[in-house]
């Protein structure tokens, strides 16, 4: 018996793409589906453009937030509210090739579902704004997991962990609209993480696949835009000091003491895990500078202590930090 697939669309004024984002769903070859879609109060004509899909697929479920819950809370949401086995998020300005749903079953299948996390190849749309280093970024530099795959299309706990730390904060496994997950598997670890915000794709995949794998499946199977009104790109701009300087720290903090990654802290040989826990102390020390010269991220930095209790030791003072810190500061010609 084949699984019921919940595709998930969290919308918030995504009008302009939406309409090819909920094509490339109705349109999936695989039939086995249902659509979730929550809006976060969208105040352009998102809402309009919804419901009128609505009246043509009794596939659709959807759901209109009471108030705007933010984008992580929003993308949970979706995942309480489907009942399919599997999950497959599509982002509104995004969208999936007639055959995605049906390739990713074919390798569940394959894999007799003991791998509860797979991943498709990336296709970057990017905005004609962008500049020819950063196309090439996305094009060619940007980490994937088909640099770390070693054989087959199963990739090991033990290589994800290694990899994490190769790769720290760098989104090597993918976008939300890349993989599709089971849904029993946050159960026991958790949804999304909603004191990430930029990174909090990766946080996510890292725990399920430090702990079980996870399996590439060799097919651009979905397209993932990069625009000036992306999330992504207004992101970076409006809050760079939490989502540059505070996330990776977050992200090393969950690593090194956040129980979900017991698995991946064992996986790791003596070099991996010294180097993790350099990373953690040397950037936040990096972040607690930054914070002591501007009120706004001291703020931040405050709140991150709260939700990251280890992010505290980053106060105090030490001799190797310092020089550690100076000799960075060096190297980068600052």
């Amino acid at each position: 018996m084949q699984p019921l697939i919940s595709v998930c669309i969290p919308t918030f004024n995504g009008e302009r793409y939406l309409h090819q984002c909920m094509n490339s769903v109705l349109q999936q070859s695989y039939k086995d589906i249902e659509i979730i879609i929550v809006d976060d109060c969208s105040t352009d004509s998102t809402i309009t453009l919804l419901e009128g899909y609505c009246k043509g697929d009794s596939r659709i479920r959807f759901l209109k937030n009471a108030s705007n819950i933010g984008l992580v809370s929003n993308w949970n949401r979706c995942i309480a509210l489907a009942s399919g086995e599997w999950i497959k998020f599509v982002f509104q300005d995004d969208y999936l090739e007639v055959d995605c749903v049906q390739k990713f079953v074919e390798y569940i299948e394959k894999t007799n579902s003991e791998v509860p996390l797979l991943v498709s190849k990336r296709r970057f749309l990017l905005d004609t704004s962008f500049t020819k280093i950063e196309k090439e970024y996305y094009e060619m530099e940007l980490p994937s997991l088909s640099r770390i795959k070693k054989s087959n299309f199963r990739i090991s706990a033990k290589e994800i962990s290694n990899a994490s730390i190769s790769y720290i904060s760098l989104n090597f496994i993918g976008e939300p609209t890349t993989f599709i997950f089971k849904k029993s598997v946050t159960e026991e670890l958790g949804f999304f993480n909603e004191a990430l915000e930029q990174i909090c794709d990766l946080e996510f995949g890292l725990r399920i696949a430090s702990r079980y794998g996870v399996v590439e499946v060799p097919y651009e199977l979905s397209s993932f835009r990069i625009h000036l009104h992306s999330t992504t790109n207004r992101n970076i701009a409006n809050k760079y000091y939490k989502l540059s300087c505070l996330e990776p720290v977050k992200l090393a903090h969950q690593l090194l003491f956040d129980e979900a990654y017991n698995s991946l802290r064992k996986n790791l040989n003596f070099y991996y895990y010294f180097k993790l826990k350099v990373y953690f102390y040397i950037r936040g020390y990096e972040a607690y500078i930054k914070a002591l010269k501007n009120e706004a991220n001291m703020s931040e930095f405050q709140k991150a202590e709260e939700t990251f209790p280890k992010i505290k030791i980053l106060r105090r003072k030490s001799l190797i930090r310092r020089m550690l810190y100076t000799a960075i500061l060096y190297r980068r010609g600052i």
